[in-house]
């Protein structure tokens, strides 16, 4: 008997759920009441590779904030900004909603693995909540890479936020 597709998706996100829920990192709080970010890392790169990409976890305060924009110093990339990972619709080319298709079961734009980028210009970050930024995902883009980006080394990534104002971050650069 053949699983269906959706079923394998829903199990894997599942134990995927369990598994996080595990790791001790899902129970933080912000100790000064605003929205904070950590365990930061960005992928190492390849010499004359332009982009990279930097993950991280977003926990929100005591009140909802939403997270406005991303930088970084110019030593390390021309900019840098908050990109997602969509499925696109392999009919219309348009982007689906990741939660729209694994609720309404339409995997076809999946089954091919047919999946883009798009830019995002805000993430909402709930009170008390946390907002993942992973590969596959909502994640950080570099553009212009001054230098390859080598394990072990480290820069400054400064989070925007509307209510919390400007934190820094220091993101270390881990093998993929």
């Amino acid at each position: 008997m053949r699983t269906p597709r959706k079923l394998l998706v829903l199990m894997a996100l599942g134990l995927a759920s369990v598994a996080l829920a595990g790791c001790g990192g899902m129970e933080h709080s912000s100790s000064s009441g605003k929205a904070e970010a950590t365990d930061a890392w960005a992928r190492t790169t390849a010499p004359g590779q332009e982009m990279g990409a930097i993950y991280l976890m977003l926990h929100g305060g005591a009140e909802a904030d939403v997270l406005t924009g991303v930088s970084v110093p110019t030593s390390v990339a021309a900019s840098a900004s908050m990109h997602e990972t969509v499925a696109v619709d392999t009919g219309t080319g348009e982007a689906m909603d990741m939660d729209h298709t694994m609720e309404m079961g339409d995997d076809a734009a999946m089954a091919d693995g047919a999946m883009t980028m798009r830019e995002v210009t805000s993430v909402d970050v709930p009170a008390d909540g946390m907002v993942m930024f992973e590969p596959g995902g909502l994640h950080i883009m570099l553009m212009g890479l001054a230098a390859p980006l080598e394990t072990g080394s480290t820069f400054d990534l400064t989070l925007r936020f509307a209510k919390a104002g400007d934190t820094t971050v220091t993101v270390t650069v881990k093998d993929a």
